[in-house]
């Protein structure tokens, strides 16, 4: 014997008996009815000639129109394109396939590898709890990571300051033929090479701190020689989309100056200052979005604007680094003329000094944009909760 029952929301549904106390919910708003006691035992046949039972919620009647605790909502169609991972499709033929079942050996080598990898993590965030160094909350704390990354600093300055006569020495003179020129070519690979290495390494430390890292130091070598040659390149067409016309100038006043005085040597180390903040950049505007075609001023232009202040300081200050860098390079290149082992010795003291200024500049302007994005991300939660 069917019943026809209807809710105050309006949904009308047939059921074969009167349901039990603890089923009597709506299927469509969620309401929890109850059953007169003059239908309780003997309810009307679902017919056309009897009008469905009007089953009252179980409330007063003063509070009915009041909205229910819950109320089931459509489930929305997930795409895949909104899934951070993913979904593989399964067969058919596997989608109905039973569970495999385990051998005792299978499911004790199972369990087996599941303690070995909770252990592992574990280990693991002890490890980063006892050596990691903490995350730096003010820039006077960042002094201290030019010392995280001396190893790879020192080893970095080595290669420069032990491959760079070696690789001046092969050139030949200015006078010398075509043929000594392209017999030398291949030794244009070995600036897009190590500048590519120092750019990597470089971007690394300050991806590290965008990101608000405090893990291991990056290492300058790696196995990746397509990432090398490619930010190789990126720094060589950072160099020829502008600098290039500033050292140009400077080096064509500096031959035809003549007798070279303090204000010749100024304006040269102003040229030089300039090349190199334009070079800086125009560095990051290609890193901000891993572009190289944004080597050019709109991208330069986009880059101040969204970063502010720190887009106006730290290359200035990056760009007065490189220059006094080249300023004691020349002077180091000219004593290594007369004491080849000491000039050597200086060029690697040198080499780490600017790898540590140009670390530590890297590290305070990357947590500076980590901060910012924290702080714009609290208030965009605090806005949604006042809306909310």
């Amino acid at each position: 014997m069917s019943v026809d029952l209807r809710c105050i929301c309006g949904l009308t549904w047939t059921v074969k008996a009167i349901p039990k106390p603890s089923d009597r919910f709506c299927p469509q708003c969620g309401r929890r009815f109850d059953i007169p006691a003059e239908f309780e035992h003997n309810p009307p046949q679902a017919s056309g000639a009897s009008a469905p039972v009007s089953i009252p919620p179980q409330v007063p009647v003063e509070t009915v129109a009041l909205a229910p605790l819950y109320q089931p909502t459509p489930a929305r169609p997930i795409h895949a394109e909104e899934l951070t991972y993913r979904l593989v499709e399964v067969p058919s033929e596997e989608k109905s396939s039973p569970r495999p079942h385990y051998s005792e050996d299978e499911d004790r080598a199972l369990r087996r590898l599941l303690t070995n990898a909770k252990r592992e993590i574990r280990r693991r965030a002890q490890f980063d709890e006892r050596y990691y160094w903490p995350l730096e909350k003010n820039w006077t704390q960042c002094f201290f990571y030019p010392l995280r990354v001396a190893g790879g600093n020192m080893c970095l300055a080595i290669v420069w300051a032990t491959l760079t006569p070696i690789v001046m020495a092969s050139l030949p003179s200015p006078g010398a033929g075509t043929a000594d020129w392209m017999v030398r070519l291949p030794l244009v690979v070995y600036p897009i090479v190590m500048l590519g290495i120092t750019w990597c390494y470089l971007r690394n430390m300050l991806g590290a701190a965008r990101a608000g890292d405090r893990g291991p130091a990056p290492w300058p070598f790696h196995k990746d020689f397509r990432a090398m040659v490619r930010y190789g390149v990126t720094a060589i067409v950072s160099f020829l989309a502008g600098p290039i016309a500033l050292v140009a100038a400077a080096i064509w006043f500096w031959v035809h100056a003549g007798t070279v005085t303090t204000t010749d040597i100024l304006i040269l180390w102003q040229l030089t200052v300039c090349a190199a903040v334009v070079w800086i950049y125009l560095l990051l505007a290609a890193d901000a979005n891993d572009r190289l075609y944004d080597v050019h001023s709109g991208a330069v232009m986009r880059l101040v604007a969204a970063q502010g202040w720190p887009a106006y300081v730290f290359p200035l200050l990056g760009g007065i680094s490189v220059g006094v860098f080249m300023a004691l390079a020349v002077k180091t290149w000219v004593l290594s003329f007369g004491q080849p082992g000491g000039a050597w010795l200086l060029h690697v003291i040198l080499w780490y000094l600017a790898l540590c200024v140009w670390a530590l500049l890297l590290r305070v302007y990357g947590l500076n944009l980590y901060w910012r994005a924290k702080a714009e991300s609290r208030v965009e939660v605090a806005r949604e909760l006042e809306k909310a």
